[in-house]
Order: structure tokens, then C-alpha cells, then sequence
């Protein structure tokens, strides 16, 4: 049984397409979850600067009715 070359060139060029559209498709998914990540971490850093805050007014106020 002789392998025929010309006949496995195209399925191989065809899956290695479907292969570089999946990567494409999944280096965008991942651009995404990284935006979406980094959107993530600003708003926790925001939060713990007024939980910070807060806690430094709750602090000031227990040592004033002190």
C-alpha cells in the first residue's frame, strides 16, 4: 500500500488553516479575558484604597470617643 502524496497535501493544508483560524480565534478570546482581567484588578485596587479609607476613618473616630 503506496501513500499518494498529492491526495494528502490538500487535507493537510485544509486542517492546518482550521487549526490557524482556531488559534486566532482563541489569541482574541484570550485578549479578551486579559482586558477583562485587568479591568478586574482596577476596580478591586480602587476598593481596598475606600475599604482602606474607611477603615482609617473608623480607626480616628474609636480613638476620639476614647
Amino acid at each position: 500500500a503506496s501513500v499518494s502524496y498529492t491526495q494528502i497535501i490538500p487535507v493537510l493544508v485544509k486542517s492546518n488553516q482550521e487549526l490557524h483560524e482556531r488559534i486566532v480565534d482563541h489569541d482574541a478570546q484570550i485578549a479578551d479575558l486579559e482586558a477583562a482581567v485587568a479591568s478586574r484588578d482596577q476596580q478591586i485596587d480602587e476598593l481596598e484604597e475606600r475599604v482602606n479609607a474607611l477603615v482609617a476613618r473608623m480607626e480616628a473616630v474609636e480613638l476620639n470617643a476614647s
